[in-house]
């Protein structure tokens, strides 16, 4: 039996102040997209 141990480390910026810390109960994060094909490509979370 495999057992494995996983942690998430998250930073987050929520109305100006910027937050770091462990996910410790699991939850949903946003999935990060670029369009490329943008003058200036930028990472967007949704």
């Amino acid at each position: 039996m495999l057992n494995a141990q996983v942690k998430t480390r998250l930073e987050a910026e929520n109305n100006g102040s910027r937050v770091s810390g462990e996910l410790l109960y699991g939850g949903q994060l946003l999935t990060p997209y670029v369009d490329f094909t943008a003058d200036s490509p930028a990472v967007v979370w949704k």
